[in-house]
This record gives C-alpha cells, structure tokens and sequence, in this order.
C-alpha cells in the first residue's frame, strides 16, 4: 500500500514538473543587441550618416557635426543657413550634404534647397549651386565621385560632374519624396508619400512608377540584393522579390516605420513608433527572423535616426548620447 502510495506520488510530481517546464517563459530569440552611450553632442538631430564603425556625421537645423570616436566625441564641422536633412559619403573624403526649408506662415527663414560638399573627409564644406525656391531636399545618394541624385519637394536634381553643376529633374508625381538610392551603378530607386515608388534601370536617365498597391506614405527601404527588397511605410512593411515590378505587403509587418534595414533575406529591423498600453505613440524597434513574416516589438529609449555603415552594425544619434546597434 505504501508502494502504491510513493508511485503516486513521483508521478504527480513528475507531471507537476512537466506542466511548470511546459508553462515556463522561454525567452524571445533576437537578432540584435543595442548599447546607450554618452555623446557630448548637446544639439538635436536631424540625420546622421557613419562612413565606417568610427566616422559619422549628424546633421540639423545648425549645420553639420563629425565624430571620428564612434560617437562619443562631436565637432562643429559647417554651419548652414538652412537645415540639413541627409547625408552621403561616396568614400573616405567625398561627401554631400543636402536639406532645405519650405516657408511656413509663421516663421521668417529664408526658404528654398541647398547642397554642401566636402573633399576632404568633412572637415570643411562648400556650397553647392542649386536652384533656389521654395523647396526643400531630403536625399541624396552617389554613384560614384561624379554621377549623384538630390530628392525632395518640388525640386529633384542630378549631377554628372560632382557637384559642380546641377539640372533639375521630374518624376511623375509633384508630391513629397523621402528617399533615393542605388543597390548599383545601373538601378535604383526613388520612394515618397501617397505610395509613390519609382525604379530606374538605366542610372537615373528615365524613372518608371510602380505602384505598390498602397496609397499610404512611405519613407525607406532596404535591398539585400537585386531582387529582394522592403519598403517600410506608415501602416505597413512591403516586399519585392522581383527587383520591385511587384509588391506585396506584409499582413504582420509594423506600421510608422521610418527606418529600415535588412542584414540578409531572412533578418531584418525596423524603428520608427508603435502605440502603448496608454495609447501614445512611443519609439520602438521592430525586428523579423523569417523575411518579414512575423515581427516582434521592443520599446526603445532612443530616436529612430539610424543609419547602417556596415551589414551588421548600425548606429542611432541624439542629444548627448550615442546607440551602437549590432545585428547577429
């Protein structure tokens, strides 16, 4: 009786055992880690652009900011008339700087679109001659030291001679436009608001629209080769696995995305905002271990102004501090 009584008995803490091992919290696997670092920065930001793991750049309202520490150490490189909204370094000494303002009711700037750049590694900048009018540029990307493309509102331009001249161009669409960029010399794209995305295959000679299927605004993306590529827009992720003919969008995917970046097909992140058990829209990262079909979400402490100088490494600006990124 005894024996039948101790047999119970193991094997109700054994099942006692396996539900607990069954109901356990197991951890969510990440394809990422992050650290908070302080910057003497002590201004706000608008962009910021990394050359290597140690060069970067920010850009805001005041002009333009270089650190050559990883972040930590920052020095006044240019100050500007206008804002500056996006940085590019072709290679090592090279740079363009781009930004501009739209004249509000209320405020007395002065308005329209400027271009800086640099030759020797940033340490001093140059204006560019661009057409002055009410616009403003919120990109540009290189080729090479000679072939470059500055985006915005009302004014897109292109340069064959490094800067030295420039000519206006149009896309079929007089809206907003956020990004441009190339994945090599020959195609490119072009993104803004009101699901405007553009594709050229022929370095920026002619510009075809696609039509995502969306209407809704987007504001980047991430190609991780010729034929997969993610858009990241105000309600949701889009993916292209024909070089952007056709898109789909991703029924899980985060919306308010303002950045995004994709290591390899599989694994990606996002930052931008998600709302909170309070309703409020807070800064988040977005991350995806299966090509974007399934996401999970962490509140973050820093701005969603990131930039990736290298796959795996990223690195996130502000006011006194700096966010080191690594992607595993």
């Amino acid at each position: 009786m005894r024996f039948n009584k101790l047999i119970i008995g193991l094997l109700s803490i054994s099942v006692l055992l396996l539900s607990c091992q069954k109901n356990e919290i197991i951890p969510i696997k990440k394809n990422y880690t992050y650290d908070l670092l302080t910057s003497d920065l002590n201004v706000g930001v608008l962009c910021t652009h990394f050359i290597d793991e140690r060069i970067g750049f920010v850009g805001n309202n005041e002009g333009i900011y270089k650190t050559i520490d990883k972040g930590i150490h920052f020095k006044n490189v240019c100050k500007t008339e206008l804002p500056i909204k996006s940085i590019y370094f072709v290679n090592n000494n090279v740079g363009f700087a781009v930004g501009g303002h739209l004249m509000q009711p209320t405020d007395n700037l002065i308005q329209g679109s400027i271009i800086y750049k640099t030759i020797n590694a940033g340490e001093s900048w140059v204006k560019q001659t661009v057409p002055l009018k009410d616009s403003e540029l919120n990109s540009v990307f290189f080729i090479d030291e000679n072939i470059g493309f500055a985006i915005g509102y009302k004014l897109h331009v292109k340069t064959i001679d490094g800067g030295t001249t420039w000519t206006e161009f149009k896309f079929e669409y007089l809206g907003l436009m956020n990004k441009i960029g190339f994945i090599d010399s020959q195609n490119g794209y072009a993104i803004g608001t009101n699901g405007a995305f553009f594709k050229t295959t022929n370095q920026g000679k002619t510009w075809t629209i696609s039509n995502p299927g969306t209407q809704e605004h987007f504001y980047d993306f991430s190609f991780v080769n010729e034929k997969t590529g993610y858009i990241a827009g105000e309600e949701d992720v889009l993916k292209t696995t024909d070089g952007g003919n056709t898109w789909e969008v991703l029924a899980n995917s985060p919306g308010k995305m303002t950045y995004i970046h994709f290591m390899n097909d599989k694994s990606g992140i996002a930052f931008g905002k998600v709302l909170n058990v309070d309703n409020k829209l807070v800064d988040a990262l977005c991350f995806t271990l299966d090509g974007g079909l399934t996401w999970e979400t962490e509140l973050i402490g820093f701005v969603p102004i990131i930039d990736f100088p290298l796959n795996n490494v990223g690195y996130s600006v502000m006011t006194n501090t700096i966010v080191r990124i690594d992607l595993n």
